[in-house]
């Protein structure tokens, strides 16, 4: 968290490192999701208008597919409405003595109270991966534990009034929980009134955006092959586009590292202004990618070629 803006709290407050200010985006230059962001604006907006604060639901849920960039949609809308967040993942909710998840979670909220009363800030919760917590299922094979069924009653009382958790400015803290499925989260955690839910898959041509950005293509060429493979790999997350592009990165620099020291000088100067997409290489990285990959259930379409 070293790029984010020191805050008054930072010497007293555990999550005061964890804390964006508007501003400090995850992912700046990254694809708005309309849908997505509509639904986080209007959730907090209800939060914040004084005949709905109290009676409308404090949690929203956003789930989907792995590597969609759930956590960074909800950490990144929260902030251009205006939130100051705190992200951290479900599973720093636990602890091995009974109570310890309970506490832990209401030690984070009273500090964000306090950081909110320092600087007048508005401020919300990102609870990231949550179906991976100790409350995240209901199987009995995971094995659940007093610490689970607090930590489930804890949450549910916050999310009742009189909600006692507030900004400076009386607006309750928004909670957003972020997890590939909560099916077999306790149902009566995110029951209607409780929670708001929202599935966030992205359309292929939001994918195709995203793709194309990551890879900066500026020819018709390159645009032609990046589409085709979308098509191909049409069922792999952002996230395996993202470590494709660090995949073929990385191929430039085993082929053009200089010997001897790495300075800055010396790999800025072998770097090219455009890393080219060679279709070729590109195809044998995604192929390689896709072989890596654990437990990838996901198939390339069998199809000709006709770039290769």
């Amino acid at each position: 968290m070293a790029l984010l803006a020191p805050t008054p709290l930072q010497k007293i407050s555990p999550v005061a490192g964890m804390i964006r200010a508007p501003g400090q985006l995850i992912c700046p230059d990254g694809l708005v999701f309309r849908k997505a962001e509509n639904f986080i604006r209007r959730h907090v907006a209800k939060l914040l208008a004084t005949r709905t604060r109290n009676t409308c639901e404090l949690f929203a849920l956003i789930d989907g597919p792995a590597g969609t960039g759930k956590s960074v949609l909800a950490t990144d809308g929260l902030l251009r409405a205006g939130f100051h967040v705190a992200t951290i993942s479900g599973a720093q909710l636990a602890g091995s003595t009974e109570n310890a998840a309970t506490e832990a979670l209401s030690e984070l909220l009273d500090h964000l109270v306090a950081y909110s009363h320092s600087t007048g800030a508005r401020v919300a919760v990102v609870l990231d991966d949550f179906h991976q917590s100790i409350v995240g299922t209901t199987q009995s094979h995971v094995g659940r534990t007093v610490n689970s069924d607090l930590l489930t009653a804890e949450l549910q009382r916050i999310a009742d009034p009189p909600r006692k958790y507030r900004s400076q400015c009386g607006t309750p803290i928004p909670f957003i929980f972020t997890g590939n499925d909560f099916s077999h989260t306790a149902p009566s955690l995110f029951r209607d009134m409780r929670a708001a839910r929202f599935t966030h898959e992205p359309t292929r041509a939001e994918k195709q955006q995203i793709i194309e950005a990551l890879f900066a293509s500026t020819s018709c060429r390159e645009r032609a092959a990046l589409r085709y493979l979308a098509w191909v790999y049409a069922h792999q997350p952002i996230a395996f586009w993202a470590a494709l592009k660090n995949d073929l990165v990385s191929d430039v620099l085993d082929r053009n590292l200089p010997d001897g020291e790495l300075t800055h000088a010396a790999v800025e100067a072998m770097w090219p202004s455009h890393v080219p997409l060679h279709t070729l290489r590109l195809w044998r990285l995604a192929r390689q990618r896709v072989r890596s990959t654990p437990k990838n259930h996901y198939r390339p379409r069998l199809a000709f070629n006709p770039l290769r």
